[in-house]
């Protein structure tokens, strides 16, 4: 159930605008094996425990206020100063766990954010509600501790008419203990520039995030300032990883990665069409056009309210290459000191297509690692292999429609190819395996006030079958 409150208030002295919400809500997963199948559970920022079965309850609250605004103030030279804060709490694992999902302040003035805490966020310009994710931040784990900087919607570039617009982010964020290298620091950043002030605008830009500056019994890497410009500045540096004596050449500091990206958006008299395509990359050897690894996508939203189809997607994903035209080949989302890899609380920081011990231990013969256990990570995982999937071929297919008043439908259909990492290959039976991920939802509103949702998602191939269902309720007072 969701219960949820809008109200608003003014200050006549501070020529502020109040606007909360409250919304509580509860929802129950079951699923045929002991454990939930692929779109029941990923892309939901670590909400759903992946279980037979599991209830859980939500409670939301949110509010905004506008600092600098009185009603009778106008003209285009305004600039909002708007201060919010949310706080969003789950009770789930049959209500004996309480994860804080969002606990955050940001502070907006004309679009420019300055943000602290957890808050929901994708990192990529894919589809935000057909898409299986981005390469770099995708909504599948529980969001990261930051604070930073952004400008999250397109600015116009001074002097330029309107033709070149930018956004970007900078942020500092905290990973926790809960890896191999507890207490480690995240760096990301972000910056993208589009050109057309008409109905076609092409865009491209650079997504970099970096894990440094972690500790373990025996280790204490550099968690200085010089440490976090060695990971802004993408330098090579020994950042503790190497004996200070060594003759060796350093790598770069940290454990990095990033994403190149590049698309299209058009306006047409049927819909807005968004074409996006990122490659990945390791190290500087994958920003090369050799590298043929990709997550492309082409989506179309159509104009109209009284459209029962209201958006389409296509998305082609192929991640096999791995900078094997290099002198090293790479393994993504994985590092040799980092071996935690781009992992957040047990899911997959990036696509979730790409699979963890966590979530292979279900279907493969593999464990997930405890990672305050120095035998198990120094005898079971030898090398970089804790995402042990993650050279596949696949594609999805999306569809958002309603065929009926107050309700609203969802469609996805993904296959994908596993290869498996080849540091896995040990443990395994096969090194290929074909999966298909379906995912059904409806969505029913009345009297405007109760919504009723229902999941069914269904998994086949040859890692396992697997049926579930999901169900939710909400109650909204405005």
């Amino acid at each position: 159930m969701e219960f949820t409150v809008v109200a608003f208030a003014q200050d006549t002295v501070k020529h502020w605008q109040d606007s909360m919400r409250i919304n509580i809500g509860t929802m129950g997963t079951f699923a045929s094996k002991d454990f939930q199948p692929f779109w029941m559970v990923m892309n939901q920022y670590g909400t759903i425990i992946d279980r037979k079965q599991d209830f859980s309850t939500n409670l939301y609250v949110s509010n905004q206020h506008l600092l600098n605004k009185h009603p009778t103030d106008s003209g285009k030279n305004y600039h909002p100063l708007k201060l919010s804060y949310t706080l969003d709490i789950y009770n789930h694992n049959h209500f004996d766990d309480f994860t804080l999902v969002e606990g955050n302040v940001k502070l907006n003035y004309s679009g420019w954010e300055i943000r602290a805490g957890r808050y929901r966020e994708t990192i990529g310009e894919v589809d935000p509600l057909l898409s299986t994710g981005s390469l770099g931040l995708s909504a599948n784990a529980l969001p990261i501790p930051k604070v930073g900087i952004a400008v999250l919607n397109y600015k116009n570039v001074p002097f330029t008419n309107g033709w070149l617009q930018f956004k970007g982010l900078i942020s500092h964020g905290w990973m926790g203990k809960e890896r191999y290298l507890y207490n480690s620091y995240l760096h990301e950043k972000a910056f993208y520039l589009r050109i057309g002030p008409g109905k076609l605008k092409l865009y491209g830009g650079a997504v970099h995030f970096g894990e440094w500056g972690g500790i373990r019994k025996g280790y204490k890497l550099d968690r200085s300032w010089k440490g976090f410009f060695d990971v802004l500045f993408v330098k090579e540096a020994n950042d503790g990883s190497l004996p200070k004596e060594s003759i060796l050449r350093p790598n770069r500091a940290g454990d990095q990665r990033g994403v190149l990206e590049f698309g299209a958006d058009l306006e047409s008299k049927y819909g807005s069409w968004h074409f996006y395509h990122q490659t990945p990359f390791e190290s500087g050897t994958g920003i090369d056009i050799r590298n043929v690894d990709r997550l492309a996508g082409l989506s179309l939203t159509f104009k109209g309210n009284n459209r029962k189809l209201k958006r389409v997607l296509v998305e082609y994903i192929y991640t096999k290459q791995m900078e094997s035209y290099g002198g090293e080949q790479q393994s993504y989302y994985n590092n040799g000191m980092y071996k935690t890899g781009w992992e957040y609380h047990d899911m997959v920081v990036g696509i979730p297509l790409f699979i963890n011990r966590v979530r292979g231990s279900h279907f493969l013969r593999v464990r997930p690692l405890d990672w305050h256990r120095d035998e198990y990570t120094e005898g079971l995982l030898r090398g970089n292999g804790n995402i042990i999937s993650n050279r596949i071929i696949g594609g999805n297919v999306g569809a958002e429609y309603s065929f009926f008043r107050q309700f609203k439908f969802r469609t996805n259909l993904t296959y994908n190819v596993h290869f498996m990492d080849r540091s896995a290959i040990s443990h395994l039976t096969n090194d290929k395996y074909k999966q298909f991920y379906m995912l059904q939802s409806v969505e029913h509103t009345f009297n405007n006030k109760w919504t009723v949702t229902g999941n069914l998602a269904w998994d086949a191939g040859d890692f396992y079958h697997n049926f579930g269902v999901g169900l939710g309720m909400k109650y909204i007072i405005f």
